[in-house]
């Protein structure tokens, strides 16, 4: 699910694939909660 981890100045960058992450089921439930 990572695609890149870096550092900008003092901070950490993880760079996450969403779509990977979550599922499509997941998806919808984050849509329902949010309307």
């Amino acid at each position: 699910y990572l695609i890149g981890l870096g550092t900008l100045d003092e901070r950490m960058l993880i760079l996450v694939d969403l779509e990977k992450l979550m599922t499509s089921d997941d998806m919808g439930l984050v849509e329902r909660i949010s309307a």
